[in-house]
């Protein structure tokens, strides 16, 4: 058993994250975008997948997200990670167990249905570096093409480049930005499609410290869900206000970060320690982890 002081002394080296800010809405279909945010959240229930040859991806996963909040999933590799945000994205149909997106079963809705609710940012993607910023980002609308007018579109485009902070890069080809401003790039695209659900597979992959974290801030404040296959452990505590941890395609433990990456959690899946420090520039405790000696 933990004493008293040990837990307080956990808490506060995950202090909990800023409030998701939910920004003003301009006219038209992004005031009804912001709404939604509101209505309902993610919900998982015994969910599993296995592949054709029998081996289980994901098994037994059960959660819920609340509108507004990020959750950040972490594990090593080969843990089920992207398995997972495969079932969430609706790219997979579960085995046993369902996932669904404020009531609905993510992989029964229609595909053009799903791209409206659901983004996906992809460690993976690469977009033809010739084409501009604006350019990039406006694949956003094709999902909702028809639907609101061309004025409409482009005020949501421009407001996306405004909220990642590349307006002043929207004639820039895409191959002149920065692994950092890339991946802003990326998010505003998924923005355009306006999602209840936002998706990140490791949005810091291949970025230094600085851009690692401009990126999880900037996917903390934009007022969806936000859910992030994470490798910086250090960066979860002010990104995230729920951890899910995983090993072996089963959720190990799923809460605020103090109690889903306690010290016996952390050796136990990563094998290595973790311990509270105090910023002596700044006075605010921040989490150390490190890995054992042999």
């Amino acid at each position: 058993m933990q004493s008293s002081a040990h837990r307080v002394q956990e808490a506060a080296a995950f202090p909990m994250p800023r409030t998701a800010i939910h920004h003003v809405p301009i006219e038209g279909s992004t005031a009804q975008w912001i709404d939604r945010q509101v209505a309902g959240g993610i919900s998982l229930r015994s969910a599993s997948l296995t592949i054709h040859n029998g081996k289980s991806l994901v098994t037994d996963v059960s959660f819920d997200l609340a509108p507004g909040e990020c959750m950040a999933v972490v594990g090593p590799n080969g843990a089920g990670k992207s398995s997972l945000l495969k079932l969430l994205s609706g790219r997979n149909c579960p085995s046993t167990g369902s996932v669904h997106l404020r009531g609905e079963a993510v992989h029964a809705m229609a595909p053009l249905d799903r791209a409206r609710r659901i983004a996906l940012v992809s460690q993976h993607a690469e977009p033809d570096r010739r084409l501009r910023v604006r350019d990039y980002v406006e694949l956003g609308r094709v999902p909702h093409r028809g639907r609101v007018s061309w004025d409409a579109s482009r005020a949501i485009v421009d407001d996306a480049v405004q909220r990642v902070g590349l307006r002043h890069l929207v004639d820039r080809q895409v191959g002149e930005l920065s692994g950092g401003e890339r991946q802003r790039a990326a998010i505003a695209r998924a923005l355009c499609q306006q999602p209840e659900l936002l998706l990140l597979d490791e949005p810091t992959n291949h970025l230094d410290p600085r851009a690692r974290a401009d990126v999880l801030d900037l996917a903390h404040d934009l007022g969806c869900m936000v859910i992030a296959v994470l490798h910086d452990l250090d960066r979860i505590s002010s990104f995230a206000h729920r951890v899910a941890v995983m090993a072996a395609g089963k959720l190990v433990a799923c809460g605020p970060a103090a109690e889903a990456l306690a010290p016996s959690i952390v050796q136990s899946v990563f094998n290595m320690d973790c311990f509270p420090v105090v910023n002596p520039a700044t006075g605010r405790s921040i989490i150390v982890f490190d890995t054992p000696s042999k």
